[in-house]
């Protein structure tokens, strides 16, 4: 199982990263890859049942964080100021 979702963020609107938008497929991706270019991004992450965030990167700037999770249920992208480019993608390893 893999995903893909490409998106550009503008200032301070967060966009959320769901199984509906990725067809289903980001709780069963066990390896999650996230790039970002432009202005630093927030990139928090929603595990199983639980409805709170968790921070995986407070400031993601032209760069790559790649990570093991299992049971992601959504991964939220904010902008602070500005505007960026993010990629977001996922496979079952």
């Amino acid at each position: 199982m893999s995903y893909q979702y490409l998106v550009s963020i503008p200032n301070a609107t967060p966009i959320v990263v769901t199984e509906q938008l990725v067809d289903g497929n980001l709780t069963t991706a066990s390896f999650h890859t996230i790039q970002c270019s432009g202005d630093p991004v927030l990139v928090e992450m929603q595990i199983g049942n639980n409805t709170n965030y968790v921070t995986i990167e407070a400031a993601l700037d032209d760069a790559i964080q790649n990570m093991n999770a299992y049971g992601v249920t959504a991964i939220r992208l904010t902008v602070a100021t500005g505007t960026a480019t993010v990629s977001v993608c996922g496979a079952f390893i």
